[in-house]
């Protein structure tokens, strides 16, 4: 951990802003985007989570429980915390924030390189936005067996976190592979 939270500050602190830099945030991204996705994604599904104090588990994990209670000042439920980790775009530790980011590191990196066939990802995040949150309202999630808002969400959430998979891979094959598609042959048999 402790070396993780140096290199952390190092990047941050004494990096210089080069290529090198932006692909180490992008990557960051990329990694919290998937990890957030695909969280908050198994948390709609399973039923195990309807328990008393899932929510609460929830905001834990994503880093997010301080500011969902300075904000909200009552016991977390399921549609403020929705809007705080997946749709709230000044949310360092939200889904919506990690895409519009990643976005911006991403035209950063196709004005210098090329465009990174970023198509996934930009359906997705149109699908994000155009989602209805008040889908959730009534909705009493401890109840909730079969809830079509959490299906149909979590559902999105499992498309951006493929989408940011594969854009991963995709610039991997483009910007650090160091051979091409066909290789030529060296010795005939």
């Amino acid at each position: 951990m402790l070396a993780s939270s140096s290199l952390a500050g190092f990047a941050m602190d004494n990096m210089t802003r080069d290529d090198g830099w932006r692909f180490l945030f992008i990557g960051r991204r990329i990694e919290r985007l998937i990890f957030l996705s695909s969280s908050i994604s198994q948390f709609l599904r399973l039923e195990s989570t309807r328990a008393r104090g899932g929510i609460e588990w929830l905001l834990e994990l994503t880093d997010s429980i301080i500011t969902y209670r300075s904000r909200y000042m009552t016991q977390p439920e399921l549609l403020p915390a929705l809007d705080l980790i997946v749709f709230n775009e000044d949310n360092p530790h939200a889904v919506y924030f990690q895409l519009l980011d990643l976005k911006q590191y991403l035209n950063r990196l196709s004005t210098e390189h090329g465009d990174p066939d970023e198509d996934l990802l930009n359906q997705a995040m149109s699908r994000l936005r155009a989602f209805d949150l008040s889908s959730f309202e009534g909705q009493d999630f401890s109840q909730c067996r079969n809830c079509n808002p959490c299906f149909e969400l979590a559902g999105l959430l499992d498309e951006i976190a493929n989408a940011a998979a594969s854009l991963s891979d995709r610039m991997a094959l483009r910007y650090f592979a160091h051979i091409g598609e066909i290789g030529r042959q060296t010795l005939t048999a």
